[in-house]
């Protein structure tokens, strides 16, 4: 191995050192927790390394954010109704789901999602919505024909899934988590009631 492969296998690990100690310094703690200059503590390195990898932090919550999308996306790959409404549904449900499994993924989608510009979307969570946007067209309803209502309607879905996965972790009783998924399933009748008529 040249010096030139060496830096770059160097480089690759030292992204996924860094990635890895942020996902479980929010894991424990959570997103407000995790500075520049606490992960080049972590790991042991100088806060320019870590300037270096991410420019900002921002830029390692997005990143980190694509991590959990691309397992989110293997996970609502797996699903295949051929009922279009089922379908949608159980697309919605995998990822509401999968986001409750662990309150970091809630933090994530939360700050990606309702702070960075659809545009400026991870390329893993811009194939969930993808999905979901393929899952929005299958339906076939009039008012999802367009492909700028189906970005709309993706835009107050994203909204509606928000609030309902911070209400969610919020929710330590069982009354609370059976309350939470009554929510979604009479938001997601509604929303789709809405879309057909």
């Amino acid at each position: 191995m040249g010096l030139k492969e060496r830096k770059a296998k160097e480089k690759i690990e030292r992204k996924e050192l860094i990635l890895n100690a942020a996902m479980n310094l929010i894991k424990s703690s959570g997103v407000q927790a995790l500075t520049m200059r606490k992960l080049a503590e972590l790991i042991e390195y100088s806060p320019c390394v870590v300037y270096e990898t991410f420019s900002n932090k921002n830029a390692l919550v997005v990143e980190l954010f694509s991590k959990v999308c691309s397992e989110l996306l293997y996970a609502m790959q797996s699903i295949n109704s051929i009922d279009p409404e089922d379908y949608f549904k159980q697309l919605i449900f995998k990822d509401v789901e999968f986001m409750m499994q662990e309150s970091h993924r809630v933090e994530l989608f939360t700050i990606v999602s309702m702070e960075t510009s659809p545009k400026k979307f991870p390329p893993h969570m811009q194939e969930v919505i993808q999905l979901i946007g393929k899952g929005l067209k299958g339906l076939g309803y009039s008012k999802l024909s367009t492909q700028q209502e189906i970005e709309d309607a993706q835009d107050v879905l994203r909204t509606f899934l928000a609030g309902l996965l911070k209400l969610i972790i919020s929710q330590k009783s069982v009354n609370g988590q059976a309350r939470c998924k009554r929510i979604l399933e009479n938001g997601l009748n509604l929303l789709l009631e809405g879309w057909k008529n």
